[in-house]
């Protein structure tokens, strides 16, 4: 790891530090990489261009923090939500293979 990510990676950690309550209600950490990870494996079912959403799905994350930035805890059900928004917005193929991918 370069010494640039490890400066930025310590920067976010300090700046969002939101617990994710999950469907069974266990928490954990909130993760941006598993937002543009998940859109972008919906992107590579729909056919889509992986990188383009992968990009989609890191700004996605950013809107999530912005959005969640004062809240201690946020359900994993809100985020979802935000996602799938976007998504619609982006490209409908995508966000019913973002939907399909969390039903399982």
């Amino acid at each position: 790891m370069t010494f640039m990510k490890t400066i930025a990676k310590k920067f976010v950690k300090r700046r969002f530090t939101v617990r994710v309550v999950k469907k069974d209600g266990k928490t954990e950490k909130f993760k941006a990489g598993k937002i543009a990870k998940g859109v972008e494996r919906a992107a590579e079912y729909a056919g889509k261009n992986r990188v383009k959403f992968r990009i989609i799905g890191g700004r996605i994350a950013r809107d999530v923090e912005r959005r969640f930035r004062k809240a201690q805890e946020v359900r994993s059900s809100e985020i979802r939500n935000m996602v799938l928004a976007e998504l619609e917005k982006e490209d409908k193929s995508v966000a019913d293979e973002f939907r399909d991918f969390i039903k399982q």
